[in-house]
């Protein structure tokens, strides 16, 4: 089971209207998000289909403010300077529309897991609740609606999702 659909329904009210889901890995948020991933496919876990075929850096098929929102799981932890993502992503969503993430708890991620198993794709070992919170804070037109830890025996993921003001 994906991350994603282990952690759908916590996002369910801010994924409404046209959005993209960005590094969908073959399971996406809701079934008329546009699903964008890296242009090699990787995953398919629900047999659904990649619209587009790119870099997240990068979404130049958007104007600005045209989206209801963008959702991302298990992504923005691959990018070493997180924020100049998040501004692209942000671009593209209307005003009132949402930014949704799904992310690790690098630390705990690696107690959990062993060390063959560790993403190595992941760039920032203090990623968690707490740094993205701070880069988030530091884009001037999103206000944080909703932020949590799910930290277990079992799970290592944290959500933030934000309101864009103008």
């Amino acid at each position: 089971m994906s991350e994603t659909s282990r952690h759908r329904d916590k996002f369910r009210l801010y994924t409404q209207g046209m959005g993209l889901d960005i590094g969908y890995g073959g399971a996406p948020i809701h079934d008329h998000a546009i699903a964008m991933d890296q242009v090699v496919k990787y995953a398919d876990y629900e047999g659904k289909p990649q619209h587009l075929y790119g870099t997240a850096t990068n979404l130049y098929w958007f104007r600005d403010n045209v989206l209801d929102f963008v959702y991302s799981s298990h992504l923005i932890e691959d990018f070493v300077n997180p924020k100049f993502v998040l501004m692209e992503w942000t671009r593209v969503i209307v005003k009132g529309g949402h930014l949704c993430l799904l992310f690790p708890d690098e630390q705990h991620y690696r107690r959990l897991t062993k060390p063959e198993y560790w993403n190595l794709n992941h760039k920032h070992m203090d990623m968690g609740l707490e740094f993205m919170l701070s880069v988030v804070r530091s884009i001037p037109n999103l206000t944080m609606i909703e932020a949590g830890e799910f930290l277990s025996d079992s799970d290592y993921n944290c959500m933030i999702v934000c309101r864009k003001d103008y």
